[in-house]
């Protein structure tokens, strides 16, 4: 689980291998950077969700699904 306010860098140094994100190709939003996450090995999820790491700032503020 990953802290809420965890800067950008300290994530991405940490990244486990079993999760892939796309980090060069942000959505950004004003003050805000959603980084896609592409793969999370061994997950089967039917309903192909999009998964997102939210940051404010360079500031970790959590994860969203979208359909």
């Amino acid at each position: 689980m990953i802290e809420i306010d965890t800067n950008i860098k300290n994530i991405q140094n940490s990244q486990p291998e079993y999760i892939e994100i796309d980090w060069e190709h942000p959505q950004v939003f004003k003050n805000e950077k959603w980084f896609l996450i592409t793969e999370i090995k061994g997950n089967n999820d039917v309903l192909g969700m999009s998964h997102y790491l939210v940051f404010i700032d360079n500031k970790y503020q959590g994860r969203e699904s979208k359909k």
